[in-house]
């Protein structure tokens, strides 16, 4: 539930939120998500973790709770009130 609507998000994108809030306010590198979908089987790319990403973000609404690090990867940070 999203702000008190039902939201469906696909089960990678779900497999990627889960991994952000438990590393919460930790940067994650891309390549610790593409372990995540496949561990070292998987030979998908970096841009397959920003399409999530980006999923997320959308369904998340106007909070920057994903923050991109640069050169790093991804962090979730609930931002001060």
């Amino acid at each position: 539930m999203l702000k008190e609507k039902l939201s469906r998000l696909p089960s990678r994108s779900l497999s990627c939120l889960f991994f952000l809030l438990s590393t919460r306010d930790r940067p994650l590198a891309g390549s610790s998500f593409l372990n995540l979908f496949g561990g070292m089987d998987y030979h998908g790319s970096l841009r397959t973790v920003d399409t999530h990403i980006k999923t997320l973000r959308m369904k998340l609404g106007t909070g920057d709770y994903i923050q991109t690090i640069w050169g790093v990867g991804y962090k979730f940070e609930v931002p001060a009130t």
